[in-house]
């Protein structure tokens, strides 16, 4: 019987606690741009946080969550990616971070910066982000699909 529960739940490697096997999600750890540079590469041009990057002060990301409505769950699943967002997106996304009125500002743009696995290419489609108050201030609401290069 203890070896079908341990089935049933898997170890999270950043809490240190389990959970049932249902609960988990997908979540990205750094935005690809970000993630396929080499470790010494990301100390120098890399200002890393756990919600918000830049990357040589130049690009700017921000990490959320993507609801994805599915059958027979009561909460959509979501996935834990990141998008990236042009500077005065990012000043103003800083700006509104721990205030509880974000959730009235109107959609702002931003294009995915990570490569969901199952689907077609998810780098550089256009989503619209909408701030949410709460454990992830932005929460993600895909609204165009269309992708950097046209298609």
């Amino acid at each position: 019987m203890n070896e079908l529960c341990d089935r049933h739940r898997l170890h999270c490697a950043s809490c240190g606690k389990e959970h049932p096997r249902e609960e988990i999600e997908l979540v990205f750890v750094l935005p690809q741009p970000i993630f396929e540079l080499d470790e010494d590469q990301r100390a120098k041009r890399c200002d890393i946080d756990t919600d918000m990057c830049a990357l040589d002060r130049s690009r700017f990301f921000l990490r959320g969550l993507l609801p994805i409505p599915v059958q027979g769950r009561e909460i959509p699943y979501r996935i834990g990616l990141w998008v990236e967002v042009d500077e005065p997106t990012f000043g103003r996304i800083c700006r509104l971070w721990n205030d509880p009125s974000q959730v009235s500002d109107p959609l702002l743009p931003a294009i995915l910066a990570n490569d969901v696995p199952l689907v077609p290419s998810t780098v550089g489609v256009e989503i619209d982000i909408r701030l949410n108050w709460g454990d992830r201030p932005a929460r993600f609401l895909l609204a165009r699909c269309a992708t950097s290069a046209g298609n």
